[in-house]
């Protein structure tokens, strides 16, 4: 009987201790987040092939087929732009137009014509072209995101009063631009003050309607919708965005709450994907203020984004650790373009350069940028105006493990055209004037562990190389890699000069913005000692005896290439590729 009194007092107490404590709790526990699908590789398709002929039937089977050209692991989650303006439409709409919504002056013009009569036939007919895409992506057990272009910039810079690709809300409202109340975001380019003012709560409502109208048409057949915040990059007047990221907030904060509403009424999870600015600092210029979105849980997916091209050092590790913390991913944006290159010989000579410069990325650098951001932490790769005749690339972006000893050359990325417009976040470090008898510093991403015993294993060549323009040959040059130094001497004794016929009309448009110009001398030395990179931002220092007038030389390229001997072959779906051998001279392992 006492044992049995004690128990029931200890019970007492228990039960009171209990009900003392759940009525306090100022919040219950929350359980954990569930964590997102792996989306794969994101294919972002630009949505202008939805107009490649005049009937609906061969122009659905074209959208399918170049689908199926990409599809397969690891391509796991199609993209598919529903616009190619934010106001002219992929598909019948209510809320914007289509191609010939009104006839213009423009519209004999050949870069427009077709599209105008395709667009015409196929709205005639009600096609569809993102439910095309969407069912063929579904059938191919695809994720399907529709991606709306937030205020897409293509109309400006050609007349945009007669441009056929200007939409009717522009048209009917002029007060709403940018130019009707502030300054163009570009200095250097009036005509982006044509883009609509994202100020205004009129310009914000309509894209909503748009949103929502993409929203609860394909809700059938998509696993989110994405807001593609980079076409173009500028919703503010100059310099105005800093001070306005809550009314783009407020807009994607009404975005999340449709999706959620539409799928709470079809029992369906739907994921908001954003493509955004390149760094968190640029983010906040153009008024996206990620910070707010992250911890307001608006957003499921970011895709970090250069202005063009692909970028190979991205600033994203601020992305990375925000994104860990509100469960939501990263897919950097890669491209199959970027900055004037010439290849990367482990022996270069004057035939190395022979040809002219190329803006394509190759194979070894597309590995390379996919290496540094996996090295990073992301979650996946986001590929944009990738071109599905060469699905072989898609195969470097399915995992860390398809990258290992395979060759690359990392770079610094290049500038491009208005970059160095944005005050206080130019994060271009090239082209850069070097005046001598002064250290220089730049920082060089390196996705590559070479402490990694498998990395040693098969590796055949590392070295380092540097673009310049206007470099004198006996110019004292001293090179060191985080802090080491390399190379003391005559720049000579590893130069190899360039003609200048390469500098011809169609790349004389760098004298006028901040693209990096081609180099005119390459200076390249083999690295016996890879371990003196490590893995992530390296410090690449370089010192020139003092230079006392003009003209001082231009540093153009930092770059290393990493060469493997191995063997592989990749396969992708139904798609197989051409082997690839180190050379004969070198045995194969």
């Amino acid at each position: 009987m006492k044992t049995d009194s004690v128990l029931a007092k200890l019970t007492f107490c228990f039960l009171l201790v209990v009900t003392h404590s759940q009525s306090t709790a100022a919040t219950p526990i929350q359980s954990p987040e569930k964590p997102l699908p792996d989306f794969g590789v994101i294919f972002n398709i630009d949505g202008g092939i939805t107009f490649n002929s005049l009937d609906p039937e061969t122009a659905a089977r074209r959208i399918e087929y170049h689908i199926d050209t990409a599809a397969g692991k690891p391509l796991r989650t199609l993209a598919y732009c529903v616009c190619s303006t934010s106001d002219l439409l992929h598909y019948p709409s209510k809320v914007g137009v289509h191609w010939g919504w009104r006839e213009t002056s423009m519209d004999s013009h050949p870069f427009f014509n077709f599209r105008l009569r395709s667009g015409k036939a196929l709205n005639i007919a009600g096609f569809d072209g993102p439910r095309v895409a969407g069912e063929r992506a579904k059938k191919l057990g695809l994720y399907f995101f529709p991606s709306y272009r937030m205020n897409d910039g293509h109309f400006v810079n050609i007349d945009p009063f007669n441009n056929p690709t200007t939409g009717a809300f522009w048209v009917q409202n002029p007060h709403l631009r940018i130019g009707a109340n502030g300054e163009s975001p570009l200095k250097s380019n009036p005509n982006y003050a044509n883009l609509l003012d994202y100020s205004h709560e009129e310009v914000r409502q309509h894209r909503l309607e748009v949103i929502y109208e993409i929203i609860d048409r394909y809700q059938d057949i998509m696993d989110g919708i994405e807001l593609d915040f980079t076409r173009s990059f500028y919703y503010f007047p100059f310099n105005e965005g800093f001070h306005k990221g809550h009314l783009i907030t407020d807009l994607v904060e009404k975005v999340r709450e449709r999706l959620d509403s539409v799928g709470e009424k079809n029992g369906s999870k739907y994921y908001l994907m954003t493509r955004i600015a390149s760094s968190l600092k640029r983010c906040n210029w153009i008024g996206l203020d990620i910070k707010s979105w992250m911890e307001k849980r608006l957003v499921d997916v970011l895709v970090p984004s250069p202005r063009m091209g692909t970028s190979f050092d991205m600033q994203i590790e601020e992305f990375i650790k925000l994104g860990h913390e509100a469960n939501c991913a990263v897919y950097p944006s890669l491209n199959q373009t970027m900055g004037w290159a010439f290849p990367f010989s482990e022996n270069p000579s004057i035939d190395t350069y022979a040809s002219k410069p190329a803006n394509r990325i190759t194979p070894e650098l597309m590995r390379a940028a996919a290496a540094n951001y996996w090295a990073l932490g992301v979650n996946g790769m986001y590929t944009f105006n990738m071109s599905t005749g060469d699905p072989q690339l898609l195969s470097y972006f399915s995992s860390p493990a398809s990258l290992n000893r395979q060759s690359k050359v990392y770079r610094i990325t290049h500038g491009y055209y208005q970059d160095r417009e944005e005050p206080e976040i130019y994060d271009r470090q090239l082209s850069a004037e070097l005046k001598g008898n002064k250290t220089y510093d730049f920082k060089l991403l390196i996705g590559e562990d070479f402490n990694n015993p498998s990395t040693a294993m098969d590796l055949r060549y590392t070295g380092l190389r540097l673009g310049f323009r206007k470099l004198q040959p006996d110019q004292k040059l001293r090179v060191s890699i985080n802090g080491e130094e390399i190379s003391f001497g005559p720049a000579k004794d590893h130069l190899t000069v360039i003609s200048d016929r390469r500098l011809e009309s169609s790349v004389s448009i760098i004298a006028e913005s901040a693209i990096t110009p081609p180099a005119q001398e390459f200076w390249q030395m083999k690295i016996d000692d890879p371990s003196v990179f490590h893995q992530g931002r390296n410090i690449i220092s370089i010192n020139l005896d003092e230079i006392k007038e003009a003209p001082y030389p231009v540093l153009t390229d930092v770059e290393v290439g990493v060469f493997y001997n191995t063997k592989w072959r990749i396969t992708s779906g139904p798609h197989l590729y051409k082997e690839h051998v180190a050379p004969k001279t070198i045995p194969k392992h």
